[in-house]
């Protein structure tokens, strides 16, 4: 019995967890998102955005997406620039 009471649960467990394809489709638009968000501000105001939170109070952002890793939107922002196709050196 209690194997199938183990099965049961990890089949919960994993049910509401999304696959390494739609994680990286989640992340791939909310970092979209996020840069078009910021290029918006920076048109707009001259500078980029303190903090990922002005882009929300200023309405360029509805919210800050969650990571799809950690399921928080805890982004960590840095100052490396990089833009699409370029790598960090």
């Amino acid at each position: 019995m209690s194997r199938i009471a183990a099965i049961t649960l990890a089949t919960l467990l994993l049910g509401g967890c999304m696959s390494r394809t739609e994680m990286e489709r989640r992340l791939r638009q909310d970092l979209l998102d996020l840069r078009s968000g910021i290029e918006r501000y920076k048109a707009d105001k001259g500078q980029g955005p303190d903090a990922l939170d002005d882009l929300v109070r200023a309405g360029y952002l509805k919210q800050i997406p969650e990571d799809p890793c950690t399921g928080k939107p805890d982004w960590i922002v840095g100052s490396m620039r990089l833009s699409i196709g370029s790598t960090a050196t």
